[in-house]
C-alpha cells in the first residue's frame, strides 16, 4: 500500500515536471520568435519537434519559411535570422485541422 502511493507520487512528480519542462520550453520559443504577437502558452499546448525545413506555399514561388517549430495543434513557420544564436521571425502558422498532405511518389 505505502509502496504503491509513493509509486504515484512519484509519477505524478514526474508527470508535473514533464508539464512544467514543456511550458517553460513553449513560453521560451514565444520569446525567440520576433513578430509573433499572439501568447503561445495554452494549458492544452504541446512542444512535438523543431527543426529546419523549406516550406513552401501553393501559389508563390520563394519558400515561406525555413525552420519550424511543432506542436501538437499547430506549425509555427519561421525564418532563421541566426539558428546558432536562435532568433527567428515569424512567418505563418498553420493550424493542425487545416493540414493536409498531397504526397507523391
Amino acid at each position: 500500500e505505502v509502496a504503491e502511493r509513493l509509486e504515484e507520487l512519484i509519477d505524478s512528480s514526474s508527470e508535473k515536471e514533464s508539464m512544467a519542462d514543456n511550458l517553460q520550453k513553449v513560453m521560451e520559443i514565444g520569446e525567440l520568435v520576433e513578430g509573433f504577437e499572439e501568447n503561445l502558452v495554452l494549458p492544452d499546448r504541446r512542444f512535438i519537434y523543431e527543426g529546419p525545413i523549406q516550406v513552401t506555399a501553393e501559389k508563390e514561388e520563394k519558400p515561406v519559411g525555413n525552420y519550424i517549430f511543432l506542436f501538437n495543434d499547430m506549425f509555427l513557420i519561421v525564418n532563421a535570422k541566426s539558428i546558432a544564436h536562435r532568433k527567428f521571425v515569424f512567418s505563418r502558422k498553420i493550424w493542425m485541422h487545416h493540414i493536409s498532405s498531397n504526397e507523391t511518389l
